[in-house]
């Protein structure tokens, strides 16, 4: 992976340099903010396990912000028993087991994803030959259940999970323009490619957008309280695969 600015240059995702220095091996496991994927996605394309826990479990004070309301630490390990050993040490005094009864297949987020993406999963999940797939069907109790993420016909936050993105977006940018817009337009620093656009974008976004978005996410949150109850959930990680690496 390689950067396209100057200085330390831009991976993909924020988290890359963590994610590039496990999977080559230079250190056990990384710690990285994760806001929309930026732990997870890199942790997909390297390889690795990547975990965002439940927001607010770790403390983040002392990290600056992006937006406040979905910033979260998460770490990653190529081996599941570091990751877990990680774990027990950030989430100490603040978890506990829940036992799961279910796991459900999310239909319309797997639409979503690119088909090589969507296939290689399912391909993994109808492996009744794969020992790995029997062993979680025996921990679980039974095999998987496809399941609609969002209600088919539109009751929670007015849509689908596209329009759920949408109520994302415009909370997360307003969000990261609150936190830095005085810093952009004082300094106005040089920016990667889409990267102004974006600042630009939530700098136009309204109060009424904001506050309409603040409800859908109230509504989602109950609707996956009620969908997640003694279950997992199965999203695909990332829409489409990873870049695959180039020379300079």
């Amino acid at each position: 992976m390689r950067g396209i600015g100057r200085g330390f240059g831009c991976l993909v995702g924020s988290s890359s340099g963590a994610a590039s220095s496990v999977a080559q091996e230079l250190c056990d496991f990384g710690l990285g903010s994760d806001t929309g994927g930026s732990v997870r996605i890199p942790s997909s394309y390297c390889g690795l396990y990547g975990i965002r826990p439940t927001h607010g479990r770790v403390d983040i004070v002392g990290a600056r912000p992006l937006a406040p309301s979905f910033d979260t630490v998460g770490w990653m390990a190529r081996d599941i028993g570091v990751l877990q050993a990680v774990g027990e040490v950030l989430l100490e005094g603040k978890s506990h087991e829940t036992p799961i009864t279910r796991w459900m297949v999310g239909t319309d987020a797997f639409a979503l994803a690119d088909p090589a993406v969507s296939k290689a999963i399912y391909a993994a999940l109808s492996g009744q030959d794969s020992s790995r797939f029997q062993a979680v069907c025996e921990a679980i109790g039974g095999e998987p259940t496809e399941v609609t993420v969002a209600p088919p016909d539109g009751s929670v936050a007015g849509g689908d999970l596209a329009t759920w993105w949408q109520h994302f977006r415009v909370l997360q940018a307003s969000e990261v323009w609150a936190c830095h817009g005085q810093w952009v337009e004082e300094v106005e620093p040089a920016f990667g490619p889409g990267i102004r656009e974006r600042f630009q974008m939530a700098k136009e976004i309204t109060a009424d957008e904001v506050v309409s978005a603040a409800a859908a996410r109230d509504e989602i949150v109950k609707h996956l309280d009620t969908l997640l109850c003694g279950g997992v959930l199965m999203v695909p990680t990332a829409p489409g695969p990873g870049t695959a690496p180039t020379e300079p």
